[in-house]
């Protein structure tokens, strides 16, 4: 939906590249075809309540008030997770960096499992 125009997916690409750096050697996005549509209103083995909280990037009231009491609660509150596949062709390497979250992993597999990725 937000890659629908050319410069949106070069943005997008330029972004990737400069995130993964050298381990980006090209970069080419398409629009997900059909096949892909079931996925498009969340992922079946996420509840909405746990996709929204997993992937929201809005802050209620009281995060904000404990932002200032603590400056790196945005930087920490937000997840990353980093795919690598040059260490094997068969396997490729998931790198999660967050702050606790009790089910991150699972749901994280599970997603991907969704999606068909073995």
């Amino acid at each position: 939906e937000l890659l629908h125009t050319k410069q949106r997916r070069e943005d997008t690409c330029e972004r990737l590249i400069e995130v993964l750096g050298e381990s980006c050697q090209s970069c080419d996005l398409q629009l997900a075809g059909p096949e892909y549509e079931a996925y498009q209103h969340g992922f079946s083995s996420l509840p909405p309540a746990v996709a929204d909280e997993l992937f929201s990037s809005n802050l209620s009231d009281d995060d904000i008030y404990s932002q200032e009491l603590v400056p790196d609660l945005l930087r920490l509150k937000k997840s990353t997770l980093s795919a690598d596949n040059s260490l094997s062709p068969a396997h490729t390497l998931l790198q999660v960096q967050c702050l606790d979250h009790k089910c991150l992993l699972y749901d994280i597999l599970r997603t991907l499992k969704d999606c068909g990725i073995k």
